[in-house]
């Protein structure tokens, strides 16, 4: 699939830090006209970095969705019904429930957001704390991380869809 890139933006979707991210959006649509797509980067924003009840504390819901989509995919304990409703839930947060987005410039923005919160997703993969035995008492290896983050990636991007027949839906 291709997706088209616009240099203006590069710098928004490389940053991962939301405060430095907001400043690089507002810097770029004050200085920059619309590409047509600046209301639903504005939305995707949003809709990942601002709780609605707990303004103050800093939120990042893709990054929380992808990982709670993954404990809820590998638990025996939830429902099918819960595990479709997670996966809802993460496609309402990247604006993949709406239609308006399935063509560009639209389409372009939510891949280089997914992009963005995968890229953070794989900082916290480098985390002491990531990939812990033992009920987390103990390391894991180098190469240990390394497995678990493919295989983890691998259920996001591949397993999951197909096994909760969402492939259409998160093809593109």
């Amino acid at each position: 699939m291709e997706y088209t890139e616009n240099e203006i933006w590069k710098d928004y979707y490389n940053e991962t830090d939301p405060k430095k991210r907001l400043a690089l959006y507002e810097k770029i649509t004050s200085e920059n006209p619309d590409d047509g797509a600046d209301g639903l980067r504005k939305k995707l924003f949003d809709n990942r970095h601002f709780h609605k009840k707990k303004s103050v504390n800093e939120v990042d819901k893709g990054l929380w969705q992808l990982l709670s989509m993954q404990v809820n995919i590998k638990s025996g304990l939830n429902s099918v019904k819960k595990k479709k409703k997670q996966l809802n839930e993460t496609m309402k947060c990247f604006c993949l429930d709406d239609k308006i987005n399935a063509d560009e410039p639209g389409r372009s923005v939510i891949y280089r957001e997914i992009r963005n919160v995968a890229k953070r997703y794989l900082l916290t993969c480098s985390d002491p704390g990531y990939a812990k035995k033992l009920f987390g008492l103990v390391d894991s290896s180098e190469e240990e991380k390394k497995s678990r983050t493919v295989y983890d990636m691998y259920l996001m991007a591949r397993d999951i869809p197909k096994r909760f027949g969402f492939t259409a839906e998160l093809a593109s």
